[in-house]
């Protein structure tokens, strides 16, 4: 028997072990490769399926087969012998393409057969950890995409952990003057006038966010100079963080607004504060143009008492003179029939003029309506008028169509008429040698139309815009009161239903158009009283 032959247990031992490792190598659990001398000597069918190799396919090929380039497989032969020949293992993630082309991310291990010589035979066992490899680094994307919106958001974001800051970003320290280095592992007491704003802000907060949702609030916090800003604070538990104390911030700068909605809320109390006294303002306005109404009724009424009353006066002056001649002829024993006769005849007239003026007067402040003919009122309140003018070289000239009857107010009808002559006598013939006024009548359609032309001097056109304006007038303190025209258009366009315009050139006259309907619009009737209860 050979001395130097094994043991039956020894071969049997050795036998086993081939065969587990046999199991090993073919199982496909890993991929696994024998090379020797850069040659595939042995491969599993995992190792050939990986690269895309029919069974047997690598068997004597040359390693560089699973190498993307040349350079690629010199380097990492190259790098692997250096660490085999130390008795090492060498490992190794590795990028390289299958036998189609597509991109592989390998971990490769070798081992060597013998330490003194890697390159007659090793060991090669590689996985593929492509998708973990894909995985990571759309992860790295991932995380490279958050990091930079994270650097750059318009709005703060903090990251904390009980209330200590372990992470913000650049917006994060703007917003409150630091920069993020140095508000990393601060507490965020420093953002807090005190601690008793700091407790409350604590209180305020954490209760929404332990119970799983956002807390959001605006606040006035602490910049780091000292000022106080405001701001919208979001805080959320950050999820697989410890409850209560990993909690992320979103902080928004506000202050703009807030000082905006400060300013706006100032001007609308200054607004408000204005339109009070406006009301006061407007108050003050109404009663006092009360009392201007009051008084420009108070002078209307005199105005419209003037002419009467003056007409009376001088005929009660001229009766008086002519009495007195009669009573002097008569204490000479010089009066003659014919003296006393027209001494009568004057006082009659002057008695019938003296009642027409007064029942002018009366008739002008009476708003009675009635049928009555146009040319008789503008004759009557003419012949009225003449002597108050007589010793004057004005002519007033009349031409109204006959018959031309209305139902409307001959009161103010013959108020305007009075106003009309008196104004050409006051303003039209001043300074003039003569001069002509003509009243002329005419229906067109169912409007009856007035004109009273005059031949003067004319209106200033600067006039022209406030001429109807109440006391306008170019004769201030020479009798005039500014209330003739403005009376006479508001009669026109209030109970006549009408409209008085005025045309001029200077120094060629004017001409006064009063229209109105021949049947007067119906006044508003008066509110019926109503009954008190017994």
């Amino acid at each position: 028997m050979d001395d130097h032959a094994p043991a039956p247990h020894t071969l049997h031992a050795l036998q086993r072990s081939a065969e587990e490792l046999t199991a090993i190598f073919e199982s496909g659990a890993m991929a696994i490769a024998v090379v020797a001398k850069g040659v595939f000597v042995r491969c599993n069918r995992k190792y050939e399926h990986l690269y895309g190799y029919a069974p047997g396919g690598l068997t004597g090929q040359s390693a560089r087969l699973v190498f993307s380039s040349d350079e690629e497989y010199t380097q990492l032969v190259a790098a692997a012998n250096h660490v085999m020949a130390a008795g090492k293992t060498y490992r190794k993630d590795h990028q390289t393409r299958d036998v189609q082309g597509n991109t592989l991310w390998l971990q490769v291990t070798g081992t060597a057969l013998d330490a003194r010589d890697p390159d007659a035979g090793s060991v090669w066992l590689v996985d593929d950890i492509t998708y973990t490899r894909q995985h990571e680094e759309h992860m790295h994307r991932t995380f490279e995409a958050q990091q930079m919106m994270f650097d750059n958001a318009a709005v703060g974001i903090m990251f904390a952990t009980r209330r200590k800051v372990v992470r913000c970003n650049q917006a994060m320290g703007a917003i409150f003057g630091y920069t993020p280095e140095e508000l990393v592992g601060k507490s965020t007491r420093v953002f807090y006038e005190s601690d008793e704003e700091y407790r409350t802000a604590g209180l305020l907060g954490y209760g929404p966010i332990l119970s799983g949702k956002a807390f959001v609030h605006e606040m006035r916090i602490t910049h780091k100079d000292g000022s106080r800003v405001w701001v919208r604070a979001t805080g959320r538990q950050i999820p697989l963080g410890t409850p209560g104390e990993d909690i992320s911030w979103i902080f928004e700068d506000v202050n703009a607004r807030r000082e905006a909605e400060l300013a706006l809320q100032t001007a609308h109390a200054e607004l408000q504060e204005r339109v009070t006294e406006l009301q006061r303002t407007q108050t003050d306005l109404v009663q006092a143009e009360k009392l201007a109404a009051l008084g420009a009724l108070v002078a209307g009424i005199a105005h419209e008492l003037n002419t009467p009353l003056g007409n009376t006066l001088v005929s009660a002056s001229t009766l008086r003179d002519r009495f007195r001649g009669v009573q002097k002829e008569m204490a000479q024993g010089q009066l003659r029939r014919s003296s006393l006769d027209k001494f009568l005849t004057d006082g009659a007239a002057i008695a019938d003029l003296v009642f027409r003026s007064a029942h002018r007067a009366a008739d002008q402040t009476s708003e009675q309506r009635r049928h009555f003919e146009v040319a008789a009122v503008v004759e009557d309140i003419v012949s009225t008028l003449r002597p108050s003018f007589k010793r004057d070289p004005w002519v007033v000239e009349t031409d109204i169509t006959e018959g031309l009857v209305c139902d409307s107010y001959p009161g103010p009808l013959g108020q305007i008429v009075a106003n009309m002559v008196n104004n050409a006598v006051a303003h039209a013939f001043a300074g003039q040698a003569q001069g002509t006024l003509k009243i002329t009548g005419r229906l067109h359609k169912d409007t009856i139309i007035l004109e009273f032309k005059d031949d003067g001097k004319g209106i200033d056109p600067a006039n022209m815009v406030r001429i109807f304006d109440p006391f306008f007038t170019t004769r201030l303190g020479q009798g005039g009161s500014g209330l003739g025209l403005s009376i006479s258009r508001n009669i026109a366009g209030g109970v006549l239903g009408g409209a008085l315009t005025v045309t001029s050139t200077p120094g060629h006259g004017a001409c006064f158009k009063l229209s109105f309907p021949r049947n007067a619009p119906e006044a508003p009737a008066p509110e019926a009283a109503v009954a008190s209860e017994p």
